[in-house]
């Protein structure tokens, strides 16, 4: 099996994202502390499909990349937490497309709901049996609804005794989920902010320093040399060495 892995940092506001056939011992392997309960694995069809939808992410989320190369293992690799909803609603909503079977938190399922028999009841201590994180839990209760089964859970204050999984728990449920997004976002603006404090840049490091663009500049305006024979030199594509000229005017 290939996965793609969102390994969330214990203490930082930053999640990675990467592949691997085994996403728990690669987190273990990772020199930063990760999150167990809060990271996220996304098993695909293959190994080219993993790298696929890796730089596929890579690509629609590049602005919330960190520029964190104090980081030797991957740094390229690391994104704002900010990004992760979005993330995850990417590929749930992408999941056909780009060959995903399933997308579930990174530690071992609770619970299998698959094989329940439709209009029995499960009965579980508490909700924690049937899931982890409240992403998860909302899968489960779709699963659960699609089934017919009815869910009784012995410990809790909030459900009564025996309740359908229907749109009203699944709208509960997920806004929950969104209230815990938007907890995440507030949590890591302050992070962000701090971050900047101490000098951490975001985005992607630029292609070209300013020391390349003033010689590139020198190449066309004194030399005579087209913005395309510039580029070549400096190795990157003519449009790079365009938006660096008109960053620079700007």
């Amino acid at each position: 099996m290939s996965f793609v892995y969102l390994l969330v940092h214990a203490y930082e506001s930053r999640f990675k994202v990467g592949v691997s056939n085994s996403p728990i011992k690669r987190a273990k392997e990772l020199q930063e502390q990760i999150n167990m309960d809060g990271s996220y694995k996304i098993q695909v069809g293959s190994l080219s499909d993993a790298y696929r939808l890796e730089k596929t992410l890579h690509f629609i989320f590049q602005a919330n990349r960190l520029d964190i190369q104090e980081v030797s293992d991957g740094y390229t690799e690391w994104f704002s937490i900010d990004a992760l909803p979005e993330v995850i609603r990417f590929v749930q909503e992408n999941a056909e497309r780009v060959h995903i079977s399933e997308v579930c938190s990174l530690l071992p399922k609770t619970m299998d709901t698959k094989h329940l028999i439709p209009g029995s009841v499960l009965e579980i201590n508490n909700l924690a049996d049937l899931a982890t994180n409240l992403t998860e839990l909302l899968n489960r209760g779709t699963e659960l609804q699609r089934s017919g089964v009815r869910l009784r859970v012995r410990e809790s204050q909030i459900l009564p005794d025996t309740v359908e999984v229907g749109e009203t728990l699944l709208s509960t449920l997920a806004n929950l989920k969104a209230w815990e997004n938007s907890l995440i976002i507030d949590r890591t603006r302050s992070g962000r902010q701090a971050a900047k404090a101490k000098g951490v840049k975001f985005g992607p490091p630029p292609t070209l320093t300013p020391e390349q663009i003033a010689h590139a500049r020198a190449l066309v305006d004194q030399e005579g040399r087209t913005v395309k024979e510039a580029a070549a030199l400096l190795g990157v594509h003519r449009s790079t060495l365009y938006r660096a000229f008109n960053k620079e005017s700007a």
